[in-house]
């Protein structure tokens, strides 16, 4: 779960919800005391998400698998902590 705080528009999350294997990538662009707004693919349209259902990618564990829309591409990677 994330906390976001004044500065983190902009920033990369990822949403994993329950029983999902894959986490997926999305960015930041507003929230409220209840959700998360994040765009997960390459539009301006973001999604309301539950803060619960978001983590910072360094809080997944090494290797998690992850899609990435943010491009305008279908890009599959997995999460490299470096």
């Amino acid at each position: 779960m994330i906390n976001p705080e004044q500065g983190d528009e902009g920033r990369t999350v990822m949403y994993r919800g329950t029983g999902m294997e894959m986490a997926e990538r999305g960015i930041i662009s507003s929230w409220t005391d209840r959700v998360v707004f994040v765009r997960y693919s390459g539009g301006s349209t973001a999604a309301a998400t539950q803060r619960s259902d978001l983590m910072w990618p360094a809080d997944l564990p090494e290797g998690t698998p992850f899609i990435d829309r943010t491009t305008g591409y279908a890009v599959e990677g997995h999460i490299h902590h470096d």
